[in-house]
This record gives structure tokens, sequence and C-alpha cells, in this order.
């Protein structure tokens, strides 16, 4: 009895992205990148009691922006007197907009470069794993950092904050005093995200 040859088996067609999805991967990774370094890094240095080290390398980077900031904010929004950078624990100084605008433009036009240079790549898996790993852990470094100093961040109200009329509060100011108005409350908000952690650090992988 004559029994057919088995058929060879077919070749998985290779993988290829859109190309949409492969600029996209290449901005988002820049982009990541800019906006996150060092902070890992500051925070495992901080972690092992290396704050000297640590304070070095926020120095340097700082010292790296602050001209960038400067020129994008001379330039693309005529902002004459040059900024300052001072330590103030809020992120929504004019630095730090002029960061965020800088890291925008870096990465635009580090994509185009990208993408000229590597325009036969048909696809990023490996990139792709490289920058969920860099967005969980950064997000979890954040979240864990903002989560424990909820308990001490926010003093109780003094009587010279009781009596502040409110249209003389600050944005900052009254956030502060909502949250230094209760105790309870400013536990609840650091463990809900400190809880976050574990789903950033211990999520399921996709099969």
């Amino acid at each position: 009895m004559c029994h057919a040859p088995p058929e060879p088996e077919k070749e998985a067609p290779p993988i290829r992205w859109s190309l949409t999805k492969r600029v996209a991967l290449r901005f988002a990774t820049l982009y990541s990148l800019l906006y996150f370094l060092p902070m890992p890094f500051s925070a495992l240095l901080d972690a092992m009691k290396m704050e000297a080290a640590s304070a070095f390398t926020s120095k340097v980077v700082q010292g790296i922006w602050l001209p960038i900031a400067n020129f994008a904010a001379r330039t693309a929004w005529h902002v004459q007197e040059p900024i300052v950078y001072r330590e103030t624990g809020s992120g929504d100084r004019l630095f730090d907009y002029m960061v965020v605008f800088s890291s925008l433009v870096i990465a635009a036009i580090g994509t185009v470069v990208w993408s000229l240079i590597d325009r036969k790549r048909n696809h990023y898996r490996s990139t792709y794993e490289f920058l969920r790993v860099v967005l969980r852990y950064s997000l979890a470094i954040i979240l864990m950092s903002y989560g424990f100093s909820k308990a001490m961040q926010f003093p109780p109200l003094q009587p010279s904050q009781l009596t502040t009329e409110f249209g003389q509060e600050t944005p900052m100011g009254m956030l502060w005093n909502f949250m230094g108005s209760s105790l309870g409350y400013s536990l609840f908000s650091g463990v809900s995200k400190s809880r976050l952690v574990s789903l950033c650090c211990f999520a399921a992988r996709r099969p």
C-alpha cells in the first residue's frame, strides 16, 4: 500500500511591522530614554546610600539640559530671561517644560535619522521588549518614591496656613494643605501608589 509523502512544512511568513508602528516605536524609545534618564540610576544610587554619586549624576545631567533648555526657551518661545536651575521639589518649573519640549524635538529629529539609516528593518521586537522593561521599572521607581514619601511629606497645618485666604494660595499650596489636613488620606494615597509597583514589576507576560 502506497503512502503519499508528507507535505513539507510551510515556513512562517516573515514578520514585518507597518511603517507607522516602526516609526512610533523609534520615537517612543528615544523620547522615553531622554525623559527618564538618569532617574533609574539615581534612584538605585540613593537606595545604596550613595548620595554623593547620585547628586553628581543629577548635576551632570542638569548641566547638559540647562543650556538646551535656555536655547529652546529663547528660540522657540522667545523667553529672553535666562533660566536658572533651582531645586524646588516641583516638576512644573519653566526648566522642566523646556526639557520636555526639547526632548520631544530631539526625539523627533532622532526618529527621522534612525528611520533613514535603518529603513530596511522589518520589526523591532527586541527593542519593544527593552522599552517595556524601561517603562515598567521607571514607573515603578516613581510610584515607590512618591508612595513612601506620602507618610511624611505633608506636615500638619499651621495657624498661619489656616488663616490664609483662599485667593492668596498657590495651586501647590492648596494641594499640600489638603493633604496635610488628613494623615489618614495621605497614608491611603501612599499605600495605593506603592501597591501599583507590584503591577509594574510582576506584570503577567503575554503568551
